[in-house]
C-alpha cells in the first residue's frame, strides 16, 4: 500500500542523509551534526509508520476474514462480484506503478547529473595531468573558474 511506499521513501531519505554525513569532509560541509539529527528523526518516523502499516495489514486481514460469510452468501445467491481484497490489491498495484514511473524519471535525471559530473571530473583530470606533465600551471583555469561542479545538458563523449 501507499504507506509501505512511504517507508521506502523514508529509507531513501535516510540513505541520502547517510551519504551527506559520509561526504561532509570531502565537500567541506559543516552540517554533519544537523544531518545526523535529521537522520535520527527520519528513523523514528520510519518506525512509527512501520508500526501503523503492520496494524493496517492486520486489520485488513481481519476485514477479509469478516467478509467471508458475505462472500459465501453472494456466491450461493449467484451474484457476481469482485472480492474487496482483489480491488484493494489492484489499487495498490496501480499506485505503485505510478510511483515507480515517477521514481524512474527522477533516477534518470540523477543519472544524467552523475554522468555530467563524471565528464567534468575526467576533463579536469586530463587538464591537470597535462599541466603537471608540462610543469605549467598556466594551463589550468583560474581557481575561481574551476571545472568542478559544472554541468551541461548536452551529450558528451567519454574522455580517454
Amino acid at each position: 500500500g501507499i504507506n509501505a511506499e512511504y517507508i521506502e521513501e523514508l529509507d531513501r531519505n535516510i540513505r541520502n542523509l547517510q551519504f551527506s554525513i559520509d561526504t561532509c569532509r570531502e565537500t567541506l560541509d559543516p552540517n554533519a551534526p544537523m544531518y545526523r539529527e535529521q537522520q535520527k528523526e527520519l528513523q523514528r518516523q520510519r518506525e512509527d509508520v512501520r508500526r501503523k502499516v503492520d496494524l493496517m495489514r492486520r486489520n485488513a486481514d481481519a476485514a477479509v476474514e469478516e467478509f467471508t460469510p458475505t462472500e459465501q452468501a453472494l456466491i450461493a445467491a449467484g451474484v457476481e462480484f469482485i472480492h474487496p481484497k482483489i480491488e484493494l490489491l489492484e489499487t495498490n498495484v496501480d499506485r505503485r506503478s505510478i510511483l515507480l514511473s515517477k521514481r524512474r524519471g527522477l533516477l534518470q535525471a540523477e543519472q544524467q547529473l552523475v554522468d555530467d559530473d563524471d565528464y567534468e571530473v575526467q576533463k579536469q583530470s586530463n587538464i591537470t595531468r597535462q599541466a603537471k606533465e608540462a610543469k605549467a600551471s598556466t594551463l589550468l583555469p583560474a581557481l575561481s573558474m574551476s571545472l568542478s561542479g559544472t554541468s551541461c545538458n548536452t551529450p558528451r563523449q567519454k574522455l580517454v
